[in-house]
């Protein structure tokens, strides 16, 4: 579990056969969105790239708060935002795991 941590936790740089790889890529926000978008258009692959938020679980899509740009919780927030978005596409995309 530790080693599945340390990996979700830290970010990588993406490769143009992450779109082969990977059934889902997530943004952050929309910035990174458009980026991967552009990077998924030239590789082609069977990746659905979307924003993260679009698990957020209210009508509209939220981008993950940047924690260096927020107040001393910054860290605590995007944590939430992210542990709130990963419970709510494995309810969606795997309906009959418990989460």
């Amino acid at each position: 579990m530790t080693q599945l941590l340390d990996r979700l936790l830290t970010s990588f740089q993406i490769h143009a056969s992450d779109f082969q790889k990977f059934d889902f890529i997530f943004a952050m926000d929309r910035d990174n969105l458009r980026d991967l978008q552009r990077i998924h258009q030239r590789a082609g692959g069977k990746a659905k790239v979307m924003l993260f938020g679009e698990f957020a679980g209210k009508k509209r899509a939220e981008e993950v708060d940047d924690p260096y740009y927020g107040a001393r919780d910054g860290f605590d927030v995007a944590f939430g935002q992210c542990t709130r978005f990963s419970k709510n596409f494995l309810k969606e995309t795997f309906p009959d795991v418990k989460t």
